[in-house]
């Protein structure tokens, strides 16, 4: 059985955001946290609200006003945790709710601004609750991850570090058999979107991307999965998803010069769509985005508020070369961050380093299980945190529920 908890279902764009609520609309969205319109919020934030009656929630945020997309949908508590923000910005967020009666209201539209950089440097770890299962006869199953104050992941946390509590009474890990299976017991698959730039002012370093590229695939995972895209005019795509290595350096080999005029905003939209996640106590399907261009946006198709919205909620590495590209718009896009270089020579170097981020990112999940003592058909609270965490904000631990129905000794 599943037990349904708040659950990320990536942006979507046929959706639109509510209109703003009359002033005496007793059932909107209201009191938020943070405050409307604070300043030096943490990067680390749970964003919280109150809705009376209602039964799920759809988030709009970002960081244009109105906020157009949904960040997540289908929320059944009235909180979400934001993690890896950017510094000195203003998000703006907005809440629909739901109600039995299938009507739904849209609460104001709220905004915060993060701190500057260098001034969140508290200590600790956040936790990150992705799923809840049960499984007869008495298995209950947590999927969550582990992260730095700075949205960094960790991975070197052990069973002992966990402390998981049932209706607010702490669990015997020996009675209750539990173990922490980290990345390697999740049937875990990594998928990346490799979009390279090809427009005319990288003729003459073609063959050096191409190589860069290659060595990249070369010493991908065994369950990596890669889709190649190449953007001038406009986007091609070379190869689709697949972990077949060789198949993949066969269409590096299509990696040709284009066009003088880019569609960098287009082409990031399209490797966007492309970023699907998954995640369940068997089975994560964790995307992310390798961005290289020499350049900036000449062709105007698409805005840079459309990017940006495609790629919120998502993992963006952007690579920069040269003195043509505008760092700014790279900061903006590169959700995971943004890597300057000045010649294409260092390509290899910063694909190294982004796949030791990646890694990284990948090894902080974390897959708890143990067996409940609980019995009956009734709900319980779950509990999880780390033990000394010098942290005790937002995302300190994960909270969520699981009804014990069907559950028996064996």
């Amino acid at each position: 059985m599943i037990i349904a908890i708040a659950f990320i279902s990536g942006c979507q764009f046929d959706k639109e955001a509510g209109t703003e609520p009359s002033l005496n609309d007793a059932n909107a969205p209201h009191s938020p946290s943070p405050e409307n319109n604070i300043t030096g919020v943490s990067t680390v934030v749970a964003l919280k609200w109150q809705a009376e009656a209602a039964v799920r929630y759809d988030l709009y945020f970002g960081e244009s006003y109105p906020p157009n997309i949904i960040y997540a949908d289908s929320l059944s508590e009235p909180s979400y945790l934001l993690t890896n923000l950017k510094p000195s910005t203003t998000y703006y967020w907005q809440v629909i709710a739901y109600f039995k009666d299938g009507s739904k209201i849209a609460g104001p539209i709220w905004s915060f601004t993060t701190t500057a950089a260098g001034q969140n440097t508290a200590a600790g770890y956040v936790l990150k609750l992705y799923k809840i299962e049960t499984a007869e006869p008495s298995e209950v199953r947590i999927l969550l991850q582990a992260l730095d104050l700075a949205g960094n992941g960790v991975t070197d946390l052990q069973p002992s570090d966990f402390e998981v509590f049932e209706d607010g009474e702490p669990l015997s890990p020996s009675e209750s058999q539990l173990s922490v299976i980290k990345k390697e017991g999740i049937n875990y698959k990594l998928r990346t979107v490799l979009l390279l730039d090809n427009s005319t002012s990288l003729k003459d370093n073609i063959d050096e991307v191409r190589s860069a590229a290659s060595e990249f695939i070369s010493n991908k995972y065994p369950e990596q999965e890669i889709a190649v895209l190449q953007f001038s005019e406009q986007t091609e795509a070379l190869a689709n998803y697949t972990s077949d290595a060789d198949s993949l350096l066969r269409s590096i080999q299509r990696y040709q010069t284009g066009y003088s005029s880019t569609d960098l905003y287009g082409a990031v939209i399209e490797g966007a769509s492309l970023l699907k996640d998954v995640f369940t106590a068997d089975s994560v399907i964790q995307s992310f985005m390798i961005l290289f261009t020499d350049g900036r946006d000449t062709q105007g198709s698409h805005s840079l508020t459309e990017a940006v919205n495609s790629v919120y909620n998502k993992i963006v590495f952007a690579v920069g070369l040269g003195q043509e590209i505008q760092p700014a718009v790279l900061n903006s896009i590169g959700t995971a961050g943004y890597y300057p270089i000045s010649r294409v020579s260092e390509l290899n170097s910063k694909f190294e380093q982004i796949k030791s981020e990646v890694d990284k990112f990948a090894n902080s999940f974390y897959l708890i299980s143990y067996k409940s003592p609980k019995r009956g058909d009734k709900i319980h609270t779950l509990m999880v945190r780390i033990k000394n965490n010098s942290y005790n904000g937002d995302g300190s631990f994960v909270l969520g529920t699981f009804n014990s129905r069907g559950f028996y000794s064996k």
